[in-house]
């Protein structure tokens, strides 16, 4: 996105605080903000050809559906004859038709069909029609005004004869805010997630970047090369990982709120090719498979917090979950313990390890405040390639 001024928006003599980022919906300064950027909204995969889907993003819910020939297409969550959940309806060819009375839409949002009406009057009915594109397995969605910028490359998973990438995704009852900086938070992995073995973190540091913010530490693995983290502008944080006797990754996380009290996860993951026969899960330890689909993340978290299940007892029976999903099932939970960000009247007192909550918190507010002043806004460039030393070892190993 290009260094642009922005008009203003509202009372510019606002002073916005923490929980102003943590409301995205309509008419917020947060949401707006967030509206200036494309977003993914769903897997790929997970919609096919002539199919329908509602969505929920930002606060609104809208409908997204793939049209006959392929194309994804994201417009209003009703039809405005009668108000019925469009998502309920039909395509047909690029089009799509509301389940109730047959008033069908093209994917610019305009009525082009209302059968039994005697008198048509589609060149005055119109619904709310947003940019969208296909890219790496994912759905992206703009939902600014005007002309969308360019929907950001990501050149290192792009590589597809080194690296098989992998979608995942998945709705949590929690803030978009509270993911991000759970995942810039070095501190919490040594006594959250046991199963990795991990001592505390040293030598932590932070700094703001040309993408947002870079992360080094010490302490969580004997490879410095994998022992960075990085939150890209606005809702992506990036990281690479590796233990013994596997390969490694590096990931890209998208945490993209649905609304000011649950978000949606996508995780693309790259695995090295050559090493595709050599790992069993993202992340390895035991699959789980059974537990996993039995079992929701949320489910867990929900019996924790309510008292059904203890950490003590997750802990003993967790030897054969998979890596990843004893990951999720304890960051879901401490952050859903948090509450809605709308009844949460508790201190906090952050410490020396929360330099990437306290500076990720001060970027927000600086750009949102300028954004309601009318001031120029930083332009967030990643690089085409975040990843090459990465990379490098990955293709030394193959050899």
């Amino acid at each position: 996105m290009s260094e642009t001024t922005s008009r203003s928006i509202g009372d510019n003599s606002k002073t916005f605080t923490y929980a102003d980022l943590l409301r995205v919906g309509p008419g917020t300064i947060t949401g707006k903000y967030l509206r200036r950027f494309w977003h993914p909204v769903f897997a790929a995969a997970d919609i096919a050809q002539g199919h329908v889907k509602p969505l929920r993003i930002l606060g609104e819910d809208l409908t997204l559906y793939r049209s006959e020939s392929g194309t994804p297409h994201i417009v209003g969550g009703r039809c405005p004859h009668r108000g019925v959940q469009l998502s309920l309806g039909f395509v047909d060819g690029d089009d799509i038709r509301c389940a109730y009375h047959g008033w069908k839409f093209d994917a610019a949002g305009k009525c082009v069909q209302q059968p039994a009406e005697p008198r048509p009057f589609c060149d005055q009915v119109k619904i709310k029609s947003y940019p969208t594109q296909e890219y790496l397995g994912l759905i992206f969605g703009y939902f600014g005004e005007g002309a969308p910028p360019p929907l950001p490359r990501l050149a290192d998973y792009e590589d597809d004869k080194t690296y098989a990438c992998e979608v995942s995704g998945d709705i949590w009852p929690v803030s978009y805010f509270d993911l991000l900086e759970n995942a810039t938070d070095m501190a919490h992995t040594a006594f959250l997630h046991w199963h990795f073995g991990y001592q505390a973190p040293n030598n932590i540091e932070w700094r703001e970047n040309e993408c947002g913010m870079a992360g080094t530490f010490e302490g969580t693995g004997k490879d410095p090369v994998f022992n960075r983290s990085f939150f890209d502008m606005p809702t992506a944080v990036e990281f690479a990982t590796r233990r013994p006797g596997h390969p490694g990754f590096f990931a890209r996380g998208y945490r993209v709120p649905r609304d000011d009290n649950s978000a949606v996860r996508f995780n693309l993951t790259a695995f090295p090719r050559v090493a595709a026969e050599a790992r069993d899960k993202p992340a390895t330890g035991g699959t789980g498979d059974e537990e996993k689909a039995a079992h929701p993340v949320t489910d867990i978290a929900a019996g924790l917090l309510s008292g059904r299940e203890d950490m003590r007892s997750l802990k003993e029976r967790s030897g054969g979950m998979n890596y990843m999903y004893l990951t999720n099932i304890q960051d879901c939970t401490v952050l859903s313990s948090l509450g809605p960000p709308a009844q949460r009247d508790f201190a906090e007192f952050l410490g020396g390890t929360d330099l990437s909550v306290a500076l990720m918190r001060r970027l927000w507010l600086r750009e949102i405040t300028a954004f309601a002043e009318g001031r120029p806004l930083k332009s967030w460039q990643r690089p085409d390639f975040m990843w090459q030393d990465v990379t490098a070892v990955h293709r030394a190993e193959a050899r």
